[in-house]
């Protein structure tokens, strides 16, 4: 069972991912060992990396843009 906060992160990492794969792609979560993974692959991905350096550093994710607002949510 998934407790609703991993849940709804989790949906929100897929919007997050779906920024960054504006033609489709394929996406794998995987649990493991009280451990989440989640692969993207796409034809084309974007090269702005910026929001996703910011989660994964723990800073404050200033963003303006209504489609980037979703990455600010994460934290």
């Amino acid at each position: 069972m998934v407790a609703r906060q991993e849940a709804q992160t989790l949906f929100l990492l897929l919007q997050c991912l779906e920024t960054h794969l504006p033609f489709g792609g394929s996406v794998v979560i995987a649990h493991a060992n009280q451990t989440w993974t989640i692969t993207a692959e796409g034809e084309s991905v974007t090269d702005d990396l910026t929001f996703w350096e910011q989660i994964k550093q723990q800073q404050t994710v200033l963003t303006q843009a209504s489609n980037q607002v979703k990455f600010a949510l994460l934290q």
